[in-house]
C-alpha cells in the first residue's frame, strides 16, 4: 500500500485501481493533523487490553494486523477536508480503516470505516467525518480512540470506540504482536498477546492449556481422572513463567477432550480442543440450533435465546454463577470473549446467574448490512462458566442453522455424548490434588 497524497497522484501509477480517502474535520474545528491506519481483510475476534489497562469485556471487538500507518501526520487547517490516497495491491481485498483526528497532539475526534471492498480495476472516493473522541476507551458511551506502542509515547497500535456500533472496539495492530508490547505471538517472551505488557495469574479469561489430572472426592476419598483447563502464571518478557499450566481455579473439561487431544504439551492440547469438531468426535458438547424464519423475504434470523445448561452433577449446593461465559472461536490467535462472530452472525454470551441452573444464555442476532454466510455453518468453539466457589466449567459448543416457519422465541442446547464415565461433575465439584 503507498500513502500517495491525491487522486491525480495514485491516478498516473497505472490501472491497478484504489482509493482516495477524503476526510472531513469540520466536526473537530480546533484539529490540526489527522492520522491514519489501515488493516486489512475481514478482521479477528478478540478482546485486546492496550497500554496501562487490564483486560475486560469493555475491549471485546476485532483485530485488523496494520497494513500500512502514515508515519507523518497529514496537516490540515480549521474545518479543512483533508485527502488521502492508497493504492490497491499486495492481494489486500479488504480495507478496515481509522482515522484520528489530533489538537495539540492529543486525539480529539475519530473515523471509522469497517471491512471495505478495495477494487483493483478503479478507484473509488470514500468520505470519512471525523467525530469528537476522548481518550478513556473504557467509556460506557460515546466514542473514544487511543494508541500505544513498544514504547511510552508510540502510536504503532489503535483502538477506536464506538459504544453506539454494535462493533464497538476496533483494533489495528502489528501483525504477531496484536498488543504492540515487541513480544511476538506464540513466544515463550509473549505471555498474552491480547495484554500489553502483562503481568497475569490464571484466569478464566487466559484459559490456554489442557491436561488430565487426579482429583479426590474429600468425603469418601476416591480418587478420579478428569480433564482441565488452565492458565498460565506468567509476565511478558519472562519465559520461565510458562512452564506450568496452573488449575487454580480448575475449569473442568469433558473426558473426551483429554482423550482426543493427548499433545506433546498442553499448549498443543489446547490448540487440538480448540479445533476439535464436536460433531465428529466422541466428547460430551452442547448442540445449539440458530432458527432461520425461511418464509421471511429474504430469510432472516429469529428473536431467539439459547441456553446451554452445564453437565449434570456439576455444582455442589448453593453454588451459582461468579463471573461471565466466555467463547473461544477455534482460531488460536482470537480470544475469550464475551461476543462472537460466525458466518455473519454475532453471538452474545452471558451467564445465567441462577442457583438452579446457573447455564449460559447465547443471543444470536444478524450483522446490520450482511446476511448471513450458511457456508460458515455448523460453527464451534468453547464455551467457559465460572462457578461460585472456586471453579469453572468448559464445554465445546456447535452452532447449526436450522429453517423454520414459526419461529420460537427460546430453546435449550442439547448434551451429546454424555456417558456413565463421564467425569466433568466430580471435577466441577473438587480441587485437584496437589502434586
Amino acid at each position: 500500500m503507498v500513502l500517495a497524497g491525491a487522486l491525480a497522484g495514485l491516478a498516473a501509477c497505472g490501472p491497478r485501481g484504489g482509493i482516495q480517502l477524503d476526510i472531513d474535520a469540520t466536526k473537530d474545528p480546533g484539529a490540526t493533523e489527522v492520522r491514519v491506519y489501515v488493516g486489512s481483510e475481514d478482521g479477528l475476534g478478540t478482546s485486546i487490553a492496550g497500554e496501562g489497562l487490564l483486560p475486560s469485556m469493555s475491549h471485546d471487538g476485532k483485530y485488523w494486523p496494520l497494513t500500512f500507518h502514515a508515519a507523518e501526520d497529514v496537516k490540515l487547517s480549521g474545518s479543512d477536508t483533508v485527502t488521502v490516497g492508497f493504492e490497491a495491491g499486495d492481494g489486500v481485498e479488504k480495507l478496515t480503516i481509522v482515522v484520528v483526528g489530533l489538537t495539540g497532539g492529543v486525539q480529539t475526534s475519530v473515523a471509522r470505516k469497517l471491512r471495505a471492498p478495495l477494487r483493483t480495476d478503479a478507484f473509488e472516493i470514500w468520505k470519512l467525518t471525523l467525530e469528537p473522541a476522548g481518550t478513556d476507551v473504557e467509556v460506557k458511551t460515546g466514542k473514544a480512540v487511543a494508541w500505544w506502542g513498544t514504547e511510552p509515547g508510540e502510536s504503532t497500535c489503535v483502538q477506536a470506540v464506538d459504544r453506539s456500533d454494535p462493533l464497538q472496539n476496533v483494533f489495528i495492530g502489528i501483525p504477531d504482536d496484536k498488543d504492540c508490547d515487541g513480544y511476538e505471538a506464540n513466544t515463550r517472551e509473549e505471555c498474552d498477546d491480547t495484554w500489553h505488557n502483562a503481568d497475569a495469574v490464571p484466569s478464566q479469561a487466559t484459559l490456554s492449556c489442557l491436561e488430565p489430572q487426579k482429583v479426590t472426592d474429600p468425603l469418601a476419598s476416591l480418587p478420579a481422572d478428569v480433564c482441565m483447563f488452565g492458565a498460565f502464571d506468567c509476565t511478558d518478557g519472562k519465559g520461565e513463567g510458562r512452564i506450568e499450566c496452573s488449575h487454580a481455579p480448575p475449569f473442568c473439561a469433558p473426558q473426551g477432550l483429554c482423550s482426543q487431544c493427548a499433545g506433546a504439551t498442553p499448549e498443543d492440547r489446547f490448540a487440538c480442543a480448540l479445533q476439535l469438531d464436536p460433531l465428529q468426535a466422541p466428547v460430551l458438547s452442547a448442540r445449539c440450533k440458530i432458527q432461520v424464519d425461511r418464509l421471511a423475504t429474504p430469510p432472516r434470523l429469529c428473536d431467539q435465546e439459547l441456553v446451554v445448561a452445564p453437565p449434570p452433577g456439576s455444582f455442589m449446593v448453593q453454588t451459582s454463577c461468579a463471573g461471565p461465559a466466555l467463547f473461544h472461536l477455534p482460531d488460536r490467535d482470537a480470544s475469550w470473549s464475551s461476543t462472537a462472530e460466525i458466518g455473519n452472525v454475532s453471538l452474545a454470551f452471558s451467564p445465567g446467574g441462577t442457583l438452579s441452573a446457573c447455564d449460559v444464555r447465547i443471543i444470536p442476532k444478524e450483522i446490520a448490512g450482511r446476511s448471513f454466510d450458511r457456508g460458515e455453518f455448523p460453527g464451534h468453539g468453547l464455551v467457559s462458566v465460572d462457578i461460585d466457589p472456586g471453579a469453572g466449567v468448559v464445554l465445546p459448543v456447535t452452532f447449526e442453522l436450522i429453517d423454520v416457519t414459526a419461529c420460537q422465541p427460546d430453546a435449550n442446547c442439547t448434551l451429546s455424548q454424555l456417558t456413565a464415565n463421564e467425569t466433568v461433575g466430580k471435577c466441577a465439584r473438587f480441587a485437584p490434588d496437589e502434586p
